[in-house]
């Protein structure tokens, strides 16, 4: 959150703990994001041929996101 807002100061970004992990983070958030789109879409379609009560809406998506 520190980085996406800004809050980050260089001497945080200095530490290497901080620095190995916003790194790690940032290269694992893509593929979440891939992963939780596939999800959606397999539920998307689950309710076209009938699997699935629950019609999946904008909103819908952006609480599992």
């Amino acid at each position: 959150m520190g980085h996406m807002l800004n809050l980050l100061e260089d001497s945080d970004l200095k530490n290497e703990g901080i620095a190995a992990d916003l790194e790690q983070i940032l290269r694992t958030v893509p593929s979440y994001f891939d992963i939780m789109l596939s999800q959606i879409m397999m539920l998307a379609q689950f309710y076209k041929m009938g699997r699935s009560p629950k019609k999946i809406t904008a909103r819908n998506i952006m609480t599992l996101i």
